[in-house]
């Protein structure tokens, strides 16, 4: 078997206020990390662009579970594995570990491979045999809720929000981590309504099943209910993207208190 790791130090942009390493910090890692390990598939003498044109990816759901605190200066590693491929799904894993091996975060990212009018493909072959040889302990996943308006939420909104040129990727379509992004601002707002501060994020999981663009006009709707915010981006009154945060809250005063 292979190994696939990047090595991160942790820099001033990756940490809060407390000092400590963010989720959103973590999430990027997992993006960029995977990049490369899909980039580091393709044979020599193919160019990426041309992989791209041919049967472009989709990320379909991100899962991610914060499990350790990191501070600034410490030196990590995130590590990439496939956890399986079937027809066009891929399915990976990622582990972020401290120099100790201890374990940080963890979470998984199915991908599918299309074709340029939007039809499912098959994984080419060549990037399916080397994905294989790379693997990881199967990350526990949580289900996926599929009913996200939380009955009875002690807070709710609604949100409009608009994509900017900023938010897409090479492709044109918004990247996945700016939607989640989007979601970690908004469920901050609707807590502090709430009289409630963000403290934490114990875990992420989001679908995408309509792809977005630079202009268009998303509704965002938001709920927040027994430590959770689930959060529905739709576009044209269709769902686009759905997911929901594990949180950690405290009240304002205690807020104030522990940033003393």
């Amino acid at each position: 078997m292979k190994e696939f790791t990047m090595e991160i130090d942790v820099s001033e942009q990756d940490v809060g206020r407390k000092g400590l390493l963010t989720w959103l910090a973590v999430l990027g890692w997992f993006g960029a990390a995977r990049e490369l390990f899909l980039v580091g598939l393709i044979p020599e003498g193919i160019k990426v662009g041309d992989i791209l044109k041919m049967t472009p990816i989709a990320t379909c759901e991100i899962f991610a579970r914060f499990i350790g605190e990191a501070k600034l200066g410490e030196k990590l590693v995130v590590r990439v594995g496939t956890e399986k491929i079937t027809g066009a799904a891929t399915y990976l894993a990622f582990r972020l570990e401290d120099q100790s091996g201890r374990l940080l975060a963890e979470g998984t990212n199915s991908l599918l491979f299309v074709s340029p009018d939007g039809a499912l493909v098959n994984v080419p072959g060549m990037l399916k045999d080397e994905a294989l040889l790379y693997a990881l302990p199967k990350v526990q996943k949580l289900s996926f809720r599929k009913e996200m308006e939380i009955e009875g939420a002690a807070a709710r909104m609604q949100k409009k929000w608009m994509p900017t040129i900023q938010d897409t990727n090479c492709l044109g379509d918004v990247y996945w981590l700016n939607f989640v992004r989007q979601a970690g601002r908004l469920s901050e707002e609707l807590l502090h309504q709430a009289g409630s501060e963000l403290a934490s994020v114990r875990s992420i999981n989001f679908q995408l099943r309509k792809p977005a663009f630079f202009g268009d006009r998303m509704k965002v709707d938001l709920f927040f209910g027994q430590n959770e915010v689930a959060v529905i981006f739709k576009k044209e009154e269709e769902v686009a993207v759905s997911g929901w945060l594990e949180v950690e809250t405290a009240s304002r005063n205690q807020e104030a208190i522990l940033a003393l």
